[in-house]
């Protein structure tokens, strides 16, 4: 089983954010994981391979790349490689939603809400990396948001604002950079229509297990609820709540092979509040109840996937 580090053991409540400075290299290399929380990670130095799921790409000093919740991820590294990182760790729900709304309808965001929901070859093949004044901009950032977040735990106080601002900044600088490479990598970009869908698809990926109104929902991209569910209709052939119950049911599939929880815990973790209700939904869509699908997963005995077995090697494309 994949451990699942939980945000209660890295971001305080009232403000769920951490960032730190690590090194790893062959000898020092944290295990397979995942999490609660997002990761957002940039290379500081050095290379090596970043090993994500069912493949692993090569890393290049400079790239920033985001790792959603539930994502299975570790390093690794040839003899005499290693890497410099800054992590920031996050959650959704970080900023204000008058600050988000503003950015979410336009491609401000599109490094958070877009890219990391591509599926992985294109994802990882579209890893932003930054070069010249913009890379030592971005480190200097991170350098100084390292320091306000030092500063911080030892008053215990204070930072909160700017640490919001900085990370705001850091995501427009890489979803500018993102958009740029879109367009020069592209012979034929998305669509206006498919980017937005996209959007909105990203911001559920994000927020699936929150209660909103699809009107809410519409506003916040600015659309109205009836364009809204056109255009998702149109370029997935779902309704937005057939997405959203999708969503939610991927994530309670996960959290059933990976976690000992209750059934009604994971019911309400993914946002459903009627445990019967959700077992109904999961049993039509899976085939079968909750738990009897993780019975039927411990039986087939599955290992977590182990770096190094059958795992495909990438070297990244660098713009």
């Amino acid at each position: 089983m994949i451990p699942e580090l939980p945000s209660a053991r890295f971001l305080a409540e009232d403000f769920p954010f951490a960032i730190r400075a690590e090194r790893h290299d062959r000898l020092h290399t944290p295990s397979w994981h995942s999490h609660e929380f997002i990761e957002l990670v940039f290379v500081e130095a050095g290379e090596g391979y970043h090993v994500f799921e069912d493949a692993s790409y090569w890393l290049n000093s400079g790239d920033i790349f985001l790792i959603n919740p539930g994502e299975a991820h570790t390093f690794d590294f040839p003899a005499g490689e290693r890497v410099a990182i800054v992590n920031c760790l996050f959650l959704p729900d970080l900023w204000p939603e008058s600050l988000v709304r503003t950015m979410v309808p336009m491609d401000g965001l599109d490094y958070l809400y877009i890219h990391p929901f591509l599926r992985p070859a294109e994802r990882f093949r579209r890893v932003v990396n930054l070069s010249g004044p913009t890379r030592e901009y971005v480190r200097a950032l991170l350098r100084q948001m390292l320091g306000e977040w030092s500063e911080r735990a030892q008053t215990g106080a204070g930072g909160t604002k700017l640490l919001r601002l900085q990370l705001m900044e850091l995501l427009l600088l890489a979803s500018s950079e993102y958009g740029r490479q879109v367009r020069d990598q592209d012979r034929l970009a998305p669509s206006p229509t498919t980017e937005m869908v996209r959007r909105i698809c990203g911001y559920l990926e994000l927020h699936a297990a929150q209660k909103t109104s699809l009107d809410a929902l519409a506003a916040r991209f600015h659309l109205s609820r009836r364009h809204m569910e056109r255009i998702v209709r149109r370029e997935t052939g779902m309704s937005v709540i057939e997405h959203v119950h999708n969503v939610r049911i991927a994530h309670a599939r996960r959290l059933l092979e990976e976690t000992g929880d209750t059934v009604s815990a994971i019911a309400e973790k993914v946002g459903y509040e009627d445990p019967a209700f959700f077992t109904r939904l999961f049993h039509r869509q899976v085939g079968l109840p909750p738990g009897e699908y993780r019975l039927q997963k411990r039986r087939q005995g599955l290992e977590p996937r182990r770096r190094g077995n059958g795992v495909a090697n990438h070297k990244a494309h660098t713009p």
